[in-house]
Formats: structure tokens, C-alpha cells, sequence
């Protein structure tokens, strides 16, 4: 039928699969603002409710330290995703796709978003330039 969900399996990203075809889980990317919107107030709350509200991290630093937490995990999800991808034979992206996804950059560029192998971890190439805007932004729109 015309604008039916392809089978489970047939897509990178499949929602459907997980949750029927259920219209809010089909809008999945339009909640990744609003976590990023939740997590900015969670961080300014947090921020503001410290013994000194004007001390803040250099963005590297904090950036460098919420990357050695996803990192590993996010590595390994990529390394597992490509094995499943030969053993079935798939073909794997290509070089520079995977080198994007590797790096965390796919969404700096709206085309690789689609085609590495984890689709669904493109918001996770968003948070680096959100880890080092904060700062900027609480000092000049929160403390001002």
C-alpha cells in the first residue's frame, strides 16, 4: 500500500518495529530538540543551583570528559554493527560514511546522516557542538 512501512529489516532505522506503527514513535526525530531543550535546563538548574553558579568547566574539558563516557560504548556499537553487516553479507558503507560515523561528525553533513550503519545514533554527533556552545550561552543569556 501506497506510504506503508516498509517490513522490519528493510531500513536502517525501523521505529516500527519496536513499536507498531504508532504515529508519535514514528516522529522520533522531531524529540531530539526537545532533549536537547530538557537538557539545557537541566544543565542551567544545575548550574544555578551550585555553591558558585559562575564557575563552569572550559567546554573542552567538559566536552573532552562526556566523550570518554559515550565513546567506548558508541565505538563498540559500531564495530558490532559492522561485523552483523558482513556476516550478512551487506555491504558496508562507504569509506568516507563510516569515517563520519567514526568521528562523530554524519549530521554535520545532512546526506551521511542516512547512510552509515547505526542511522540512529546521528543525534549523538549533534551533542559535541552543544557541549561546547553551553557555556557561552549560560554566561551570556542565563547570567546577564
Amino acid at each position: 500500500a501506497k506510504g506503508a512501512l516498509p517490513p522490519c529489516g528493510e531500513t536502517h532505522t525501523s521505529p516500527h518495529c519496536v513499536h507498531g506503527d504508532n504515529y508519535l514513535f514514528s516522529w522520533g526525530f522531531t524529540w531530539v530538540p526537545w532533549f536537547f531543550m530538557l537538557s539545557g535546563f537541566v544543565r542551567t538548574h544545575a548550574r544555578l543551583n551550585a555553591a558558585e553558579i559562575t564557575q563552569l568547566e572550559p567546554p573542552l574539558t567538559f566536552a573532552h570528559r562526556c566523550l570518554g563516557k559515550l565513546y567506548p560504548m558508541y565505538a563498540l556499537g559500531l564495530v558490532v554493527a559492522t561485523a552483523v553487516t558482513v556476516s550478512r553479507g551487506r555491504p558496508l558503507p562507504y569509506w568516507y560514511e563510516s569515517a563520519a560515523q567514526y568521528a562523530l561528525v554524519q549530521s554535520w553533513v545532512p546526506w551521511l546522516a542516512e547512510t552509515p550503519l547505526q542511522t540512529q545514533c546521528w543525534f549523538i554527533s549533534c551533542l559535541f557542538p552543544y557541549w561546547l556552545l553551553f557555556g557561552c550561552c549560560y554566561r551570556n543569556l542565563v547570567l546577564r
